[in-house]
This record gives C-alpha cells, sequence and structure tokens, in this order.
C-alpha cells in the first residue's frame, strides 16, 4: 500500500492530533512498540494510524512466528530498513525526537514540544507560521 508523504509539518500536525487532551499522558513501556496486542500503543505509533497507516504496514513488524521483531526499532531504523519511504528525513526527525522523549518518561505534551523545538531556526519554522 502507498501512503501519502509526511514532511515534518505533516508529522507535527498529526503529533498535535494524538496530544490532544492527552499531554500529560506518560507512556508506560520503556521503548517505543507502535502496536501492542493489534492496537497502537506509542505516539509515532498513533500518529501513524491517524494518517491512515493500517494493519498492512504494521503486519510487517513482526517476524513469522508473530514475535517482535522490529516493533521496538527507532524510527530512523525503520527508515533506515526501507519501513518508512513516505516519511521524509526531517519528519524522521519529529517522530525520533518525540518517540525519544516518551520513552524516557516524559509527558506526551513534553515530547511534541522538543519534537517542534528539535528542528530548531530553519525553513521549516516557516511552514509552522
Amino acid at each position: 500500500m502507498t501512503y501519502e508523504t509526511i514532511n515534518a509539518a505533516k508529522a507535527v500536525e498529526l503529533l498535535e492530533q494524538v496530544v490532544k487532551g492527552k499531554e500529560n499522558f506518560v507512556y508506560a513501556l520503556d521503548s517505543c512498540v507502535y502496536i501492542d496486542d493489534g492496537e497502537c500503543s506509542c505516539l509515532v505509533g498513533h500518529a501513524l494510524v491517524a494518517h491512515g497507516v493500517g494493519h498492512d504496514f504494521f503486519d510487517q513488524l513482526f517476524d513469522g512466528n508473530n514475535e517482535l521483531s522490529i516493533n521496538y526499532a527507532s524510527v530512523s531504523h525503520l527508515a533506515d530498513a526501507g519501513f518508512l519511504p513516505f516519511v521524509t528525513p526531517r519528519a524522521q526527525i519529529v517522530f525520533e525526537v518525540a518517540q525519544n522523549v516518551q520513552d524516557d518518561a516524559k509527558p506526551w505534551g513534553e515530547a511534541l514540544e522538543r519534537a517542534k523545538r528539535a528542528l530548531g531556526n530553519t525553513a521549516y519554522s516557516d511552514e509552522l507560521s
């Protein structure tokens, strides 16, 4: 299946959708699991589902024995493995920072704000204006 491209602005928009009303939520696991028992689990997993990414995508994250394989991988590892061709490198930064902050047991609101700041004072800043 082909998905619409996620650029940095879209990644922030998706994270904002997920975080709204859950700014103080702290993720219970110590590393990102995109899907757990058939349900999206981590912040980035929720953002990808909000984008329309379906179970066909997440099924790739399991090996043939239904054991977790790269379901625990970072966004950059998924991208390097070819699983996120629809996520631009700048969007990967947004997701990766949010994921890392989440995995440090920080609230999702903080993860969102730090992901926005991670892109710094660049052309991306103009996209958010």
